[in-house]
């Protein structure tokens, strides 16, 4: 874990700055103007989620309940977004397998008709 809640010129100890992270990232969505994690290295994600777990520490031992919260709603984002990237490559590997990609149920339905008139 570091020792530090610096990343750049950002501190992960303030909420400003975490807000920053959250909208400066994106979702990837139309909404979205930028792509998300646009331009940003894993090796810089992995210093905002250690920056992030150390700033979640210190919260934690002075109980502020405000940037606790910061923290993990910052962090469960990051994780969020990771979960989503690895179900779409987990789908992306099942097509090119030639795989199904989605949970499909075949039911066969009778339907039966009052022919009085």
């Amino acid at each position: 874990m570091s020792d530090t809640t610096i990343v750049g010129a950002l501190d992960m100890n303030s909420d400003k700055d975490r807000g920053m992270v959250r909208r400066a990232f994106g979702d990837g969505s139309e909404r979205s103007k930028r792509p998300r994690w646009g331009g940003i290295t894993d090796e810089k994600k992995g210093q905002y989620i250690q920056a992030l777990d150390y700033a979640l520490k210190l919260a934690i031992e002075k109980q502020d309940q405000r940037a606790i919260n910061g923290c993990v709603k910052t962090l469960s984002m990051l994780e969020g977004q990771n979960q989503a990237d690895e179900h779409l490559e987990m789908k992306y590997d099942r097509l090119d397998e030639g795989k199904a990609t989605e949970n499909i149920v075949e039911r066969t339905i009778k339907v039966e008709f009052d022919r009085k008139g």
